[in-house]
């Protein structure tokens, strides 16, 4: 499985023995907003519902939580302070068990993509919230080598041919 954690959607994919790679469907779609609500102590709702009842209920809300991952600050939502790398972890998770169940089973190994600029200590803190989302040891994927990879990998390049990725992405470039 591989999880494209985006600044302003995130997007997961798997395959199954080698097959064609296929989307998978987090609560009915095929991405989802990056948006995390707290709803009360213990209650975390994240993607299209978060970003649905972000109207309503601005304060509760943390939009592009990507941004805030290396952040030694808690973010304060609902008037409340929260450490960011649980904030992530909880909108992980939701992709993470959708893919489990869009395949019926476990993953053998997890992608997960980041900005090629990010230092360690924010690569850590993405390992950190991978691990409190059940996903343990993910295998970090600079984006833009993913994206390179992908366009390999459909042997549409020929021999000796080159592939050059611009990252146009909602955060960074």
């Amino acid at each position: 499985m591989a999880i494209d954690f985006g600044t302003s959607y995130t997007v997961a994919a798997g395959m199954v023995d080698g097959g064609a790679a296929e989307v998978i469907e987090v609560n009915g779609e095929r991405r989802i907003p990056s948006v995390i609500l707290v709803e009360g102590p213990g209650r975390i709702v994240v993607g299209r519902v978060a970003d649905d009842l972000s109207g309503t209920n601005p304060q509760a809300v943390l939009r592009a939580p990507k941004s805030r991952l290396g952040d030694q600050a808690p973010a304060v939502v609902s008037g409340h302070p929260y450490q960011v790398v649980d904030l992530v972890a909880a909108l992980l998770s939701q992709v993470y068990q959708d893919g489990i169940r869009y395949f019926g089973v476990a993953p053998r190994e997890v992608r997960l993509t980041h900005p090629a600029t990010w230092n360690r200590p924010r690569l850590l803190r993405l390992v950190e919230a991978a691990a409190k989302a059940g996903i343990a040891n993910p295998v970090l994927v600079p984006e833009p080598v993913a994206a390179a990879l992908a366009y390999w990998s459909r042997g549409d390049l020929p021999e000796g041919g080159h592939v050059a990725v611009y990252d146009l992405g909602g955060g960074t470039f």
